[in-house]
């Protein structure tokens, strides 16, 4: 029965339901829609839908959509009405569409004859037209006939000519005129009219009463002649005013920016006001600059294709706050828009009265850029226009550009958050998306909008005078040379409101770009772009030829193979049949000899240095050049050198094994020839780089960005007539650089990327297929000074489906260590929610936060930054050398540090000679049975060479340190007077030993900004050691001075120790565990501990090839790290043997551990330390308390405790006697004796009742009779 009940209550609820669904469709069906509101009154009337009682309804039910009744008044025969009506006001959907577009026809046709109207008003007629000149015209002089007729027919119409500069009516005459002379800086002639067409612009158009042309010809109406001649005159009087002033103000200054911003003041009165809504907040200056250019400069510009974009990107830029620019390389865009924007009044009038800042992402870019501007403004560098770069500033008090790098900008940041002193900020070479422009922006977007707030509320700030200024708004433009936008403008955290993009056409010629039909193996690009170089050089017309490789390895080998393809012109040598270049020959005589006297000169240096004998007339304690004294270490070194027979030896085993590799290749492929034939066509396989001599000469050049700077310049110059340029190049030539008179790009589609792993902090370097942005990049190289040709050694499916879009930012490749101190000192606590454009990966910063931990810089519980972490952040290093130089400037080694520091920032000093290349070559060359003496000789020449700089190298190298050989490097070249003749000798990179002296400058000024401030007195002491520090004359350290460096070594590098385990592979290596992994290393085979491969080291980097090799590796002592490492180090448990005890002279509670290091709990030997645990200090301070060792006066009761004081040092204390005693220690946190006697001042009592139950009831008495325990003897 339950069941049929249940189931008549479920049947009544669905009728009930089905009954409101069938009630709410009818309603739906009788609620109509008008037509009426949608069409217009004209279709309206066409249809005779004037009536309210003719209406047409829709049903909006899904089945009759399609019917249209009418509803018609109730009168006679309504049935058949009704039938009539349906024939003739059935309306289908075509009908409705007809209806619309005819609506839209007549509403286009009546705005179209408004438009007709309101134009007929303005029209010209011919003979006002005949007034008008080209712009052509515009610079040449008429005669005297053509102005008078041009004057008459003027009067005619009754149009007044415009005047021009010096007031004479535009036409005439004005060679005789003194005021020709003084030209410059005067405002435009139709200036007037400029202005009122550039507000009409901006402005939108309400009525046709708004246009230009109408007012002015209003307001000439309004006048008669005589009022328009005297307010003709009035100008003309004022504009020679101003010029007589502007010449006495050039004679008495020869700034120009006082002139122009006094010109610009005068000019305001003339200028039309701001609109109402400009009224309330000023978007744009006030007043304008005018810019006086050389011609060729004028010229220039005009082709440049962002010069016609001028006026829309100061519109936007007005309009918005932050505007995005995008345009290719070589459209103009760093150059130019720097100069709109000072010419528009940004940086010398309000609001935006701050400097303009460009940003680049390098200090070689900041600096070219800043001349190129300069120049172009026809300014003095260092006046308007400046540079702030690390190493070197170039700027004063009136500079309104600045360039500086993304790093310099964001130093500025921590002592001014809110970058008051700028009023534009361009970030330039946003593309590149480096981790410091990642960080600009995401900080700069928050800045814009406060110091919008700001204004807008009327705040102030105080500048470095302490004067009061009204905070102004900030503009922020980042330009990109690619079409990656996506990043800034979808990204809502970084931009609440979405930025306006401008794009701007490249000047581009056409480019031509082919595919290979199949991508070459991975190792055989190098073969395949030398043989389309070839093929280009020997088919294609003149121009120059473009290579992008990866390396610098690379780059060497194939300028090699093509210096000996394409020799240099040549003549016939008459014994055999060999070409021999005559001047080839003179310039090899010459460099023999250049050689020898070179060599000999070098020994005698050599010899001098060692002997001392530096002047000749100094005594010999003084001449001997101590950074060249000859040690056990400079013996053991040169027994590691490898003899001119050994290097020999390794050729011929090379050569040997090629040989057999090419003729193994031969037989794979099945080619059943005789012995004979199988060695010709060896030797022709070998001969393809036979020279050829028929073939135009050609130049090639190597590009990278570690070769030196005279030889990069080389690109920039023209090549000899007759030659072809040939640039092989790495990806520096994609973005950074234009070089002139490239007609072919050969992309190998190829770039190598550095690759750093968070986790086990290993950093390799791959090579892989570069992104499809840098592709087109690359081809649009060929594209710039006329139409050329881009092969792309690749197919168009590889290029399609393997190529990524665009290139990983440097945030999710490189440690972002500092960049969080940064942010930390700044007082950007929640990293994890900053608006990055591209946000790095969260266990990447949690990574960073423990490397930071680690040396101290942020606390451990609340990731807080601390003094220390304060005091890192000052200098421009990596917070390992920032500790490093603190803990030098405790020990008395800061001269010792700041060179190694300054070693360790720049990438690689030293100069690894490759000559096997160059040895390979010759042997190629003398593949004949003939052998030519002279190739003897100069083979001979190489080798010794190569073992002399071999020498050299190892000279360099220090058997318990790395770090310890860089620093007597740069000691040795200081002392030698930092001579560029010093490093090709003793085989170092010159570019870097002058970025280190910079950098050793750079950080001496900083620690003695930073003593100034800390101290406050200066100290003779330490203004001694700042003078050691760039002093040449400073003197290796000691034995034991290097003991201590390499322990500072260790401070910075604490989490990358690595440690013996005892295996040795097959090449005779010694196997490393890394501290933090499991990960295998080794020594690399270049440093100087590869001989003696100690039990503990430290090292800089590991960098992995064929397999992970430790870089600048230090040898340490591993009872060091118990002192230097101790956040890495864990104590275990205190030993039972020997007992903790009390130390009365630091009155706290010791104990002996066993503390072991690192993830794999590396054992170091025992120490006393302080008890870790404060439960465990209380128990063994009670219970040395109760045995009289914290008060000597209780030691007499000692022998009459009637407990085990052994209970109370329990885990779990369960002893009532022990419960009460630890209560009051626990509850007052007693563990030193000096708290105890603070306690016992205020009460005297205080332990008595406790401690007399642990004591025989005798001798009660006397405890109350000398309680308390105070007075020891």
């Amino acid at each position: 029965m339950s069941t049929n009940k249940k189931d008549t209550v479920r049947k009544r609820k669905r009728s009930q339901r089905t009954k409101k669904q069938k009630k709410q469709k009818k309603q739906k069906q009788k609620q109509p829609v008008e037509l009426k509101s949608i069409l217009s009154k004209e279709l309206q009337e066409s249809l005779g839908m004037e009536d309210q009682s003719n209406l047409l309804v829709i049903d909006p039910s899904s089945k009759k959509r399609k019917k249209v009744e009418a509803v018609v008044q109730v009168g006679t025969h309504k049935k058949q009405r009704k039938k009539k009506e349906k024939k003739k006001q059935k309306m289908s959907k075509r009908k409705m569409k007809r209806f619309r577009k005819l609506e839209e026809k007549k509403r286009k046709f009546l705005i179209k004859d408004d438009l007709l109207k309101e134009l007929s008003h303005t029209t010209l007629n011919e003979n006002q037209l005949s007034l008008m000149r080209s712009s052509k015209s515009l610079g040449k002089s008429q005669s005297k006939k053509q102005m008078k007729k041009r004057q008459k027919l003027a009067k005619q119409q009754g149009i007044v000519l415009p005047t021009n500069r010096l007031g004479n009516s535009e036409g005439t005459n004005n060679k005789d005129t003194n005021e020709t002379k003084n030209k410059k800086n005067l405002p435009d002639p139709n200036e007037e009219e400029k202005e009122i067409e550039m507000q009409t612009k901006r402005e939108p158009k309400e009525s046709t009463d708004q246009d230009p042309t109408i007012r002015l010809l209003k307001k000439k109406e309004k006048l008669s002649l005589d009022d328009q001649i005297r307010m003709i005159e009035s100008k003309v009087q004022k504009e020679r005013d101003l010029l007589l002033k502007s010449n006495e103000n050039g004679k008495k200054s020869n700034n120009p920016q006082r002139n122009n911003k006094s010109k610009n003041n005068k000019g305001q009165s003339n200028k039309k006001k701001p609109t109402a809504t400009q009224t309330k907040k000023l978007s744009q200056p006030k007043s304008y600059v005018l810019v006086d250019r050389l011609e060729e400069v004028k010229t220039h510009r005009e082709t440049l294709p962002i010069f016609s974009e001028e006026q829309s990107i100061m519109e936007m830029i007005s309009e918005n706050d932050v505007v995005i620019i995008c345009g290719e390389t070589g459209s103009g865009k760093t150059t130019q828009v720097p100069q709109f924007l000072y010419e528009s009044g940004y940086g010398t009038s309000l609001p935006f009265e701050g400097k303009i800042a460009i940003t680049e992402p390098r200090r070689v870019a900041a600096v070219s850029m800043a001349k190129r501007v300069s120049y172009e403004l026809n300014f003095k560098l260092g006046t308007i226009v400046g540079y702030k770069i690390r190493y070197e500033n170039k700027y004063s008090k009136k500079s309104v550009l600045l360039f500086l790098t993304d790093g310099v900008l964001l130093r500025e940041l921590q002592s001014d958050f809110f970058l008051h002193q700028y009023s534009v900020i361009i970030i330039d070479e946003a593309h590149e998306r480096t981790l410091n422009t990642d960080i600009l922006i995401g900080l700069l977007s928050r800045i814009v909008k406060i110091r919008r707030q700001l204004y807008e509320k009327g705040k102030k700030w105080k500048n470095s005078k302490g004067e009061e200024k009204l905070i102004s708004p900030l503009k922020l433009i980042i330009m990109s040379a690619t079409l990656r936008i996506k990043d800034f403008t979808r990204n809502p955290l970084l931009f609440f409101k979405k930025p306006p993009v401008k794009k701007v056409e490249s000047r581009k010629f056409p480019v031509t770009v082919h595919f290979n039909l199949i991508t070459p193996i991975i190792n055989s690009y190098l073969n395949e772009a030398f043989d389309k170089i070839c093929k280009i050089h020997t088919r294609l017309p003149p121009g120059g030829i473009l290579v992008f490789l990866t390396g610098k390895q690379e780059i060497h080998q194939l300028c090699n193979r093509l210096r000996l393809k394409f020799p240099n012109k040549t003549v016939k040598v008459q014994e055999g049949n060999e070409l021999m270049n005559e001047n080839e020959k003179k310039m090899e005589t010459e460099k023999d000899k250049e050689n020898e006297q070179n060599e000999d000169n070098s020994d005698k240096k050599e010899k001098g240095i060692e002997d001392g004998n530096s002047n000749g007339n100094e005594n010999e304690g003084e001449k001997k050049h101590f950074w060249f004294e000859d040690d056990e270490q400079e013996d053991e070194n040169k027994k590691n050198i490898e003899t001119i027979e050994d290097i020999k030896e390794k050729q011929r085993e090379l050569e040997l094994k090629k040989q057999k590799k090419r003729l193994n290749s031969l037989l794979r492929k099945g080619r059943r020839h005789s012995l004979g034939d199988q060695e010709e066509q060896l030797k022709d396989e070998i001969n393809d780089d036979e020279p050829d001599y028929d073939a135009s000469p050609v130049l090639v050049l190597p590009l990278y960005s570690t070769l030196a700077s005279r030889d990069q310049m080389k690109v920039f110059q023209d090549p000899p007539e007759g030659y072809r340029l040939i640039v092989v190049a790495t990806n520096v030539a994609e973005t950074s650089i234009t070089i002139p008179n490239i007609r072919y790009v050969v992309d190998t589609g190829k770039e190598k990327q550095k690759i750093y792993d968070q986790y086990s902090k290993i950093s390799k370097f791959e090579i892989k297929w570069t992104s499809k942005a840098s592709a087109e990049q690359r081809t649009g190289r060929a594209g710039r000074t006329g139409p050329g040709h881009c092969y792309r050694l690749y197919s168009s499916a590889v290029f399609q489906n393997y190529f990524p879009q665009f290139s990983q930012p440097e945030i999710k490749r490189l440690s972002i260590d500092n960049v969080v101190l940064q942010m930390k000192s700044i007082g950007l606590d929640n990293i994890i929610d900053f608006p990055f454009p591209t946000p790095p990966n969260s266990s990447s910063i949690q990574i960073s936060f423990k490397s930071l931990k680690n040396l101290g810089a942020i606390e451990k519980d609340t990731s807080k930054i601390n003094e220390l972490g304060r005091n890192l952040a000052i200098f421009p290093l990596l917070p390992r050398y920032a500790k490093m130089l603190i803990m030098a400037g405790q020990s008395g080694l800061l001269p010792y540090i700041v060179r190694i520091v300054a070693g360790l920032s720049v990438r690689e000093i030293f100069v690894i000679p490759d000559y096997n290349s160059k040895i390979e070559e010759m042997d190629d060359e003398e593949f004949d049975d003939d052998y030519d003496n002279k190739k003897k000789g100069k083979k001979k020449r190489l080798l010794e060479k190569q073992q002399k700089q071999m020498r050299n190298l190892n000279f360099w190298k220090n058997m318990e340190s790395d770090d310890l050989g860089i620093l007597k490097a740069i000691g040795a070249w200081m002392y030698s007077g930092c001579s560029e003749s010093f490093c090709e000798d003793k085989c170092l990179r010159y570019k870097a030993m002058t970025e280190i002296i910079k950098l050793i400058k750079q950080i001496k000024r900083l620690l003695i900004k930073y003593s100034k401030h800390s101290d406050g007195d200066e100290d003779e002491d330490l203004q001694n050691t700042f003078d050691l520090i760039d002093d040449p004359n400073l003197r290796p350290p000691t034995k034991n001075q290097e003991r201590l460096i390499r322990q500072i070594l260790l401070s910075g590098f604490l989490d990358q120790v690595a440690k013996r385990n005892g295996n040795i592979d097959r090449k005779g290596l010694a196997e490393y565990v890394m501290c933090n992994s499991n990960k295998i290393v080794y020594v690399h085979p270049g440093s100087g501990l590869i001989k003696f491969q100690p039990e503990y080291v430290i090292y800089n980097e590991i960098i992995e090839t064929s397999r992970p090799y430790m870089r600048r590796v230090t040898e340490i002592d591993h009872k060091w790290l118990f002192d230097l490492a101790s956040p890495l180090i864990s104590y275990g448990k205190p030993l039972e043997e020997p007992a903790p005890r009390y130390n009365a002279k630091l009155d706290t509670l010791t104990c002996f551990v066993s503390p072991i290091f690192g993830l794999h709990s590396w054992k170091l030997p025992t120490k006393e330390i302080e008890i870790p645990s404060v439960g465990d200090r209380i128990k063994y301070f009670v219970k040395d308390f109760l045995l009289g060792n914290i008060c000597n006066e209780l030691k007499a009761f000692a022998p009459y405790l009637n407990t085990r004081v052994e209970l109370i040092t329990k885990k779990i204390v369960n002893n009532s006697k022990s419960i009460s005693l630890l209560k009051p220690f626990v509850k007052n946190k007693i563990w030193k004796k000096e708290t105890l006697l603070k306690m016992w001042a205020k009460n005297p009592k205080f332990l008595l009742s406790q401690y007399r139950n642990w004591i025989a009831v005798a001798q009660h008495q006397k405890i109350l009779k000398m309680w308390p325990p105070i007075n020891d003897n």
